[in-house]
């Protein structure tokens, strides 16, 4: 969420920039982040349907860097 990353995703509280994330991590692999957690970041599977995942992907790709 905006807490972890920033509200423009440019990371906040403890969470990292996502600035960059579409072009690090493929399209499944970002998916499967979301819904499974990675490191500190919580699971968001039963909160965000793919659909959803992939309307914030669309929305980090018009992100400045």
């Amino acid at each position: 969420g905006s807490g972890c990353h920033g509200a423009l995703g440019g990371g906040g509280m403890g969470g990292p920039s996502l600035t960059n994330a579409t072009k690090n991590m493929t399209e499944k692999q970002f998916i499967v982040t979301v819904l499974n957690g990675r490191g500190g970041m919580p699971t968001f599977e039963s909160m965000l349907e793919k659909e959803e995942i992939l309307e914030i992907i669309d929305w980090l790709k018009k992100l400045p860097e």
